[in-house]
């Protein structure tokens, strides 16, 4: 009778041991599968330069985030999560245009006060946002086709920055072009952009943030600011 109850029982438990080794295993291959989803979301120290033999197209390491803000050791971008939005792209004929006196005043207040630029960490480290830098280059080329070259390195700076900066958004959206563009206005003039939707990160978000920290310069930080800018030679011309 103990022999059969014995039996019984052992029958009863066998199949734990396999459930516990199946579970185990099955446990092992999740994790190894979430470590390789892991790394192969990680940047790679692999150059893209081969593709198009373009010393613009390189993927870089991203470097832990350093916590010093001295001489080159800060982050790389601004301590900002940014949302995505929809945007609704169009042309725009009654603001920012080329010419005249309310252009000026449209293109120089795209930009936050002091220009974008943001200070970091609780020593005072000025910093350009790449964001603000692009329309301060796209500014200064409408000057160039309003008023002409100023002679200075800087509109060969923007093209090739705007180029670049163009490059690294790599915008794919579908845009209808050939048959499917019809001009209303007729042969030789732009056909309308009407509400082509784009998505984009929410710009506003970085708007308010330099906004607010500019609020909390000190007169320091602005004739830092200021001095650096003087340095540059990509410095503008007075009235340009």
């Amino acid at each position: 009778m103990k022999s059969e109850f014995f039996v019984s029982l052992r029958a009863r438990l066998t199949p734990f041991p396999i459930f516990s080794v199946t579970f185990v295993l099955s446990f092992i291959i999740n994790i190894i599968a979430v470590l390789y989803q892991i790394h192969a979301l990680l940047p790679s120290t692999e150059s893209y330069s081969k593709l198009f033999s373009s010393p613009d197209l390189r993927l870089l390491l991203i470097p832990t985030p350093p916590t010093s803000l001295s001489g080159g050791d800060h982050p790389r971008e601004l301590p900002l999560f940014l949302r995505t939005v929809n945007m609704a792209v169009h042309n725009d004929e009654e603001h920012y245009a080329i010419l005249g006196e309310r252009a000026e005043g449209e293109w120089d207040a795209i930009r936050p006060p002091g220009g974008g630029d943001v200070y970091l960490g609780q020593s005072p480290y000025p910093f350009s946002v790449s964001l603000w830098h692009q329309l301060q280059c796209l500014n200064h080329i409408r000057r160039v086709l309003a008023y002409g070259d100023d002679g200075t390195p800087y509109t060969a700076h923007c093209f090739n920055y705007l180029r670049q900066a163009f490059l690294c958004g790599a915008d794919i959206t579908l845009e209808p072009g050939g048959t499917q563009m019809i001009n209303p206005h007729g042969p030789g003039t732009i056909a309308p952009t009407v509400n082509r939707t784009h998505t984009c990160r929410d710009w506003t978000r970085v708007y308010n943030w330099t906004v607010e920290q500019h609020a909390k310069w000190t007169p320091e930080m602005v004739r830092l600011q200021k001095d650096l800018v003087n340095d540059t030679f990509l410095e503008m011309p007075e009235g340009f």
